[in-house]
């Protein structure tokens, strides 16, 4: 993100904070939900209006001063820009440079097999199509003819090596100068916009992106776009030019032999022309369409449709050679001949009813029909503008073009602790921005430093036979194949679980699911190790083995795929109160699907061999000593000679508590095989193939209520679905019975959950395990209700609050301080809840194909602070302080807390309040051999246990400097110096004294420390819906967090925000995608779509609750990583008013489930839309 803001301000585009958030579209981030990193960003903007909540100035942040930007480095100015070049890689392939046509041409011909050439600019494809049966490159951006841009009085061509962002720019640049010819460019420059992402639209090139729509059926924006617009494409070979339409050019999936695209024409068109682009996507920015269209009509002057081309792509079969996008010529002439009217529309639907068929393997088919015809129908109310019915015409405004982000974060801080619950910056911050962290994969390898790759099973279950790497092995640079019998020659287990599971480490027998390890080439490089795991042979046996990947699915074969776990809590007796008189019952079922961790840095470990037989791991984990058990365990080593290392993790959110072992295992059994380091970093889609994320849930409810709302009996039934191994799950599933109430005080309850297995990868705990499943069950629950009485929700959760302060929860802990209420009514007028949603309600009055939701829901959310170890090394020579302790720093800003902790106790030592500085404390890596039998940092409360143990150490060196301090003290005022004693002074002292400068303590989980507490939150969303093409935005989000006295308050709120839209991405956008053997199909960026920037709320507000108070918490604190996530649950249910409000439209007024993620497709089928509701009527 810095570098795409530093070529934001050398671009010499505008600085306003709208364009900004637009140049961060390629960006993706887990842990802050973008707002400050935007915030940062923007007040460089012209326009900015961004609060230094550090500095405290409002808006007085310096502007930007391009004469101290730093210089552009000498080095890469040296770098050779020109000039033909060629060179051999280390398995044959040829990489050629060309600078002129007849290079170009001359590759070709003397490699004139098909696909044996690939021309490349920035090879952007290669994010998408992975294999590549080419062995010559050819590099074309050095040949000036393809790159050219230039326009004249009829149209703007570009050449086909140009980028991109050189098209983007040539449109803009002839719609100024031309306004009236180029008056159809300023949709076609808008849409490229919303091509992938900015760092693929400048390396990516106009001619390569529709070589791929031509040559591999790539659902491409530009082809729809360009073939929309009439644009033409200039073909060159050795033997001349010629020029054909785009319909031609993508109606032949292959080029001609020793052919290549040589430029892109388009068009400009009369002042009478209209042209507009439609697209669907899964998310707003940097995501591909489900489907898309570009219209172009020609009025005559009384408004008659003169001609008219639509085009539509992702009807045929996606990524099938052959498939493109297309004319529908039927559906345009329907509109030809006619003024846009109601009769003209009908005539025009029917018609793309008729011959727009999406192919049936199409994921979500039937959605992209009726899109497809949605787009008819909003182009015809965009051609008719005002003339259109008033509840109409908001059918043609695009949800997805919004204002940028905005928002407040507001948090009172006490001088109570010293610098402790001061807004103190992330101490890693800079290193972090500038790219100096060192990471697990930054760390430089040995020069005898091997990789490995692991080998995959292809199959979904049943069993090994046998593995052939004879052709791996024969590979030059190729060092071995592990494989399971390996670890039995080095006298270990094939199992990396310290839990008592068996998590195997590689396949012996049984596949368990899809890309089960079930080997490893180890090879000289990452590259050759890559190419050698594609020639290893596996034989199975699938006789008779049906793949479970469902909870359904497990059910129906309990004998293999149930297990003991389950969990259940009763208050009550719900029977009895079902059979009361007056009372009336509802009951449902949600489902929600998986959600991946999605860290920015996938697992990664190094294995180093050492002396006597002992290895040291590097890896990034949130649990040393299970790491450390677990590699123990698969090497058959003892404890003490495995040492585990760990500096900071680039995000892990459960993903690397168990899960980083078996990667970690894989390679310390490499490593010891070959007897040499072994680095094993897995790629993001082996990674996302190779680990499972939140469990799947479904759940069946039952609540009896009164007429007046509150639910006097509730029953709810859980079902996780835990994959292949048990792993965290049984966590998560008592995290879930325990949470299945919320914030609620039902007076009779019955709250269960169980696990089965399957055959999926092994599911783990992922932020806020257990938790958003209950609120999503609870809240449909109250929904239900609220349907049911005609109450509003918010009455029925008001209702349904806990009354009695002193209650206890099912599972038997106090709810107090229960602050659910205060909460709930500070942020109704905060949030101005009631004026919002007169507003709502106004709105869905007035607009028939855009729907507004608001509401408004709780956290209740049970933490425990786990057992941590801490040792404080003090020097005496300079007084500076080195912390080691046990809590994974993964991004959270855990050292930070610690230190201002740790600064604050020691300066205990001197008296003074403030502490010691925060310069003077650094912290050592995570090692094992420093401090063992670390548990997990998980849970949201790492910070507070690891705070509590570093506290302790640091009370013992200020005790035992007490008696230093003091002679020194007397010693001044017997000098006559009134000087106060030094930090550096007491130090030096206490080394000359032989004081231990250096203590050992922890924080323990059991006994007088055990502390477990509720969080308390609520927030209020309101969203806007696209009733036609299902795409939601957020329009505001209000959250109210009670932190205790936060440690951190600006941690917190960072907290907070990341917490809460990592909650959005599982309710509407992060689908995962599987095949019937079960092979995951969302297993990277392209299908998988974590939040990004325009999933922030455009209004985004945090507070935390001031004078909060919490004795019993360390420091009076509260935790913050996880408890935010539950409140997204208000935008899932601020969609579902959304989608009442359309259903009401068409007479529908049941009550509706609806599936997480809801992705668009999910809420136009339950907004029960269809295109015959298309009318103009």
């Amino acid at each position: 993100m810095v570098m795409t803001m530093y070529s934001t301000l050398k671009s010499g585009e505008e600085l306003s904070m709208s364009n900004i958030e637009q140049r961060l579209d390629g960006n993706i981030c887990r842990c802050t939900g973008y707002r400050p990193i935007l915030d940062a960003c923007k007040s460089l903007a012209s326009d900015s209006t961004v609060v230094d909540h550090v500095c405290k100035n409002a808006h007085e942040l310096p502007a930007h001063d391009p004469a101290k930007d730093p210089p552009f480095p000498e080095f890469l100015g040296k770098v050779s820009r020109g000039g033909a070049f060629s060179c051999a890689g280390e398995d044959g392939s040829q990489w050629v440079r060309a600078t002129t046509l007849g290079g170009v041409f001359e590759a070709l011909a003397a490699n004139p097999e098909p696909g044996a050439v690939k021309l490349i600019v920035g090879n952007t494809c290669h994010g998408i199509y992975k294999e590549d049966p080419a062995r010559v490159f050819v590099d074309l951006q050095y040949v000036h003819e393809l790159t050219a841009v230039h326009s004249d009085a009829d149209g703007v061509t570009v050449g086909a090596a140009a980028s991109i962002t050189s098209l983007h720019r040539a449109l803009k640049a002839a719609v100024a100068e031309k306004p009236e010819r180029a008056c159809t460019l300023e949709a076609l420059a808008k849409h490229v916009l919303r091509v992938a992402n900015v760092h693929v639209r400048n390396a990516g090139s106009v001619g390569g992106n529709l070589a791929m729509a031509k040559t591999r059926g790539f659902l491409s924006d530009l082809s729809t776009i360009l073939l929309g617009i009439d644009a033409q494409v200039t073909l060159a070979s050795a033997n001349g030019m010629r020029t054909v339409t785009m319909e031609e050019f993508l109606a032949e999936p292959v080029f001609a032999p020793g052919e290549i695209a040589y430029s892109i024409r388009v068009p400009f068109d009369s002042p009478r022309t209209t042209f507009l682009t439609y697209k669907a996507a899964l998310r707003a920015q940097n995501s591909h369409a489900y489907v898309n269209a570009a219209i172009k009509t020609r009025a005559a002057e009384d408004g008659t449709v003169e001609a008219c081309r639509v085009a539509v792509g992702g009807v045929m079969r996606d990524d099938a050679a052959g498939s493109h996008a297309l004319l529908a010529g039927e559906t345009a002439a329907a509109l030809v001949g006619q003024k846009p009217s109601k009769e003209a529309l009908a005539a025009a639907l029917a018609a793309a009813h008729r011959e727009l068929c999406v192919d049936a393997a199409n994921h979500d088919a039937a959605y992209r029909k009726t899109l497809l015809c949605g787009f008819i129908y909003k182009h015809v109310v965009a051609l008719m503008g005002e003339g259109a019915p008033a509840a109409a015409l908001s059918a043609s405004r695009d949800v997805t073009q919004r204002a940028p982000s905005r928002g407040s974060q507001s948090f009172t801080t006490t001088d109570e602790h010293g610098i402790v619950a001061q807004a103190v910056p992330k101490i890693s911050a800079g290193v972090q921005a500038t790219g100096e962290a060192r990471f697990t994969d930054d760390i430089a390898l040995h020069a005898n430093a091997l990789f490995g790759i692991p080998v995959l099973a292809s199959i979904g279950r049943g069993k090994l036979l046998r593995v052939d790497a004879s052709a791996a092995l024969a590979v030059r640079g190729v060092v071995a194949f592990v494989s399971a019998a390996d670890i039995e020659r080095l006298g270990g287990k094939n199992n990396c679980s310290a839990m008592g599971q068996t998590h195997t480490v590689l396949v012996s027998d049984v596949v368990s699911y899809h890309s089960q390890p079930i080997g490893v080439i180890v090879a000289e490089s990452e590259r050759i190790g890559r190419r050698a795991a594609k020639l290893v042979k596996a034989e199975y046996d699938t006789e008779g083995k049906t793949v479970v990947k469902t909870i359904d699915e497990a059910l129906a074969e309990p004998e293999l795929f149930g297990t003991p776990i389950a969990n259940e809590h009763v208050v009550g007796d719900t029977a009895a109160a079902f059979s009361r008189d007056g009372v009336r019952t509802v009951e449902g079922e949600v489902r929600m699907g998986e959600q991946k961790h999605f860290y920015m840095e996938p697992q990664v470990a190094y294995a180093v061999p050492d002396e006597d037989g002992a290895i040291t791991m590097y890896f990034p984990n949130q649990w040393p000593d299970a790491a450390q058990s677990g590699v123990a365990m698969a090497l058959g080593l003892p404890m003490h000679k495995v040492n585990v290392v760990h500096r900071r993790g680039g995000g892990g959110f459960g993903g690397k508590l168990t899960h980083a072992i078996g990667n970690a295992a894989m390679a310390a059994v490499c490593a010891v095989t070959v007897a040499r380091p072994v680095r094993m970093a897995l790629d993001r889609n082996t990674d996302m193939r190779v680990a499972g994320g939140r469990e799947e849930m479904q759940a069946k409810y039952k609540a009896a209520f009164k007429e007046d709302g509150t639910i006097v009996a509730f029953e709810g039934e859980g079902i996780l679905n835990a994959g292949w191994l048990v792993d965290l799950t049984w966590f998560t599933s008592m995290a879930f019975a325990n949470a299945m109430n919320e914030a609620y005080g039902f007076e009779n309850m019955r709250c269960s959950s169980k696990v089965v297995l399957s055959n999926m990868p092994a599911r783990t705990v992922v932020r806020g395990p257990g938790e958003i499943e209950a609120s999503y069950l609870v809240e449909t629950v109250i929904e239900h209700v609220a349907h049911a009485t005609g109450l509003t929700p918010e009455e029925v959760r008001e209702r349904n609050f806990y009354r009695d302060m002193d209650a206890k929860l099912p599972n038997g802990n106090p709810i107090a301080p229960y602050t659910i209420r205060t909460l709930w009514e500070q942020l109704q007028e905060k949030a101005k809840a009631q004026e919002k949603r007169a507003a709502v309600e106004d709105f869905n009055r007035s607009n028939r194909w855009k729907k507004r939701g608001l509401a408004c829901t709780p956290v209740r959310y049970e933490v425990g602070v786990w057992q941590k170890n801490a040792l404080v090394n003090i020097y005496g020579t300079d007084g500076t302080v080195l912390v080691t302790h046990s809590g994974s720093e993964i991004g959270q800003g855990l050292n930070t807390k610690v230190a201002q902790a740790a600064a604050y106790a020691l300066g205990k030592a001197l008296g003074v309040s403030k502490g010691i500085p925060l310069s003077k404390i650094r912290f050592g890596d995570i090692q094992t051999n420093v401090t063992p039998n670390g548990t997990f940092t998980g849970g949201s409360t790492g910070s507070e246990g690891t705070a509590a143990a570093v506290m302790r150490c640091c009370d013992t060196l200020t005790e035992r400097m007490k008696p230093v301090v003091e002679e020194l003290r007397a010693k001044k005022e017997s000098e006559g110096d009134d000087q106060p004693v030094t930090w550096e002074e007491l130090c030096a002292a206490c080394k000359a004294a032989n004081v231990n400068l250096s203590a050992q303590d922890h924080w323990s989980s059991t006994g007088p420390d055990a502390l477990h507490y509720q969080n308390y939150g609520v927030a209020l969303s309101m969203i806007e819906l696209d009733v036609i093409t299902g795409e939601v935005n957020v329009l505001c989000s209000n959250l109210l967090y009670d932190c205790g006295k936060s440690l951190n308050p600006a941690i917190d709120i960072g907290q907070c925000e990341g917490a809460f839209l990592m909650g959005v991405g599982h309710f509407l956008r992060e689908r995962m995608l599987y095949s019937e053997e079960g092979e995951a199909l969302s297993d990277g960026t392209w299908e998988y779509k974590p939040p990004g920037v325009r999933d922030v709320p455009e209004e985004f507000t945090v507070e935390l609750l001031h004078d909060a108070k919490f004795e019993r918490g360390i420091l009076s604190s509260k935790s913050s990583g996880e408890p935010p996530l539950v409140l997204s649950t208000s935008v899932m249910m601020a969609v579902r008013h959304a989608i009442r409000e359309a259903r009401r439209e068409v007479g529908s007024t049941e009550f509706f489930s609806l599936p997480v993620p809801c992705t668009p497709a999910d809420i136009v089928k339950a907004a029960g839309v269809d295109h015959s509701q298309f009318t103009l009527e």
